[in-house]
């Protein structure tokens, strides 16, 4: 069976949040992958493993609730991660970015910019991470990608000097947002940033939020996917730091990969926030694991043919 090459990015940052673990994420992925790959029905992905960044909490400032905080702070292990994200895509395959915690998207979507700035931004979370320092009720740096993405290069702290891409708000689409504070729900709606929420894809209809975002999609020539494990329903295995009650389904997010696969653009992929020491056995770990590998597989391939330890199509009871 022919395998799918797909550039590999370790990214392992975890001082946008405050558990630790997360810098063990990437690793314990490709532990789960090797397995896989030894039973008879094994994924058909390769990965050429590009480069690894990590930051432990023991490096992060208390929080960030204004700009003074987050120009006290090195931004360099950013930057790097940008650099890497950037060279995975130009090897002129998918890049997938696994490790970390969210704020790690400003570095990915970064690269994605940088290598294409025609690139619409699908983010699939329960959060929409669009907080700026001093908007911001918890100081963590994983509630504020978007935010500093979506900033003019100048308007930026100092320390985001690095960050030479301005994402325009008709650049980003979310999936999957269900926990918004005021100043995000004020946000998305002045800057007319399109976003399905749980009750939008179950009000309107899987369908028609897809058929939605398709059209969306064929404005734009390539595509980056910042996925949260968090948009999936707390009856799942998430092993992640903050859970969110009614989220997606499996079959949702297996559909919106099927979807971005078939359109062909799909350039770079985040896959973050899974944190190895919150699961509460080595089987959930393996759970949410399995999770990531099939959504990896249907966004890259547009199916998944092997055996899963965890049916696509049911929760945990």
């Amino acid at each position: 069976m022919q395998q799918t090459l797909l550039s590999f990015v370790q990214a392992d940052i975890e001082i946008g949040q405050t558990k630790s673990g997360l810098t063990e994420s990437s690793d314990s992925f490709l532990t789960h992958l090797h397995r896989r790959q030894k039973s008879p029905f094994k994924p058909t992905l390769a990965f050429d493993l590009i480069g690894k960044t990590e930051q432990h909490l023991s490096d992060k400032l208390a929080k960030f609730y204004n700009e003074q905080d987050l120009n006290a702070f090195s931004f360099s292990i950013y930057q790097h991660l940008a650099d890497l994200s950037f060279r995975g895509l130009s090897k002129n395959r998918i890049n997938v970015n696994f490790g970390g915690d969210h704020s790690l998207s400003m570095a990915t979507v970064e690269a994605s910019l940088r290598h294409n700035p025609n690139t619409l931004v699908i983010w699939i979370d329960a959060h929409a991470d669009l907080n700026s320092a001093e908007e911001s009720l918890s100081g963590n740096l994983h509630g504020m990608p978007v935010y500093y993405l979506m900033q003019k290069p100048e308007n930026r702290p100092a320390s985001l000097h690095w960050m030479k891409n301005h994402l325009p708000s008709e650049n980003i689409v979310y999936f999957g947002v269900r926990d918004l504070d005021h100043f995000e729900r004020e946000y998305l709606e002045s800057k007319k940033i399109m976003h399905f929420t749980v009750h939008d894809i179950r009000t309107q209809g899987l369908t028609f939020c897809l058929s939605q975002l398709a059209k969306k999609m064929s404005q734009f020539e390539n595509v980056h996917v910042s996925f949260d494990i968090d948009c999936l329903d707390t009856n799942y295995a998430l092993c992640t730091g903050v859970p969110v009650n009614n989220g997606l389904e499996l079959s949702e997010i297996y559909s919106l990969a099927q979807l971005v696969a078939s359109s062909g653009k799909l350039k770079n992929l985040d896959m973050v926030e899974i944190n190895p020491r919150l699961a509460k056995s080595a089987l959930e770990l393996n759970e949410t694991f399995e999770i990531a590998l099939q959504f990896i597989q249907q966004i890259t391939e547009g199916k998944s043919e092997y055996a899963s330890v965890y049916p696509t199509d049911s929760a945990r009871a």
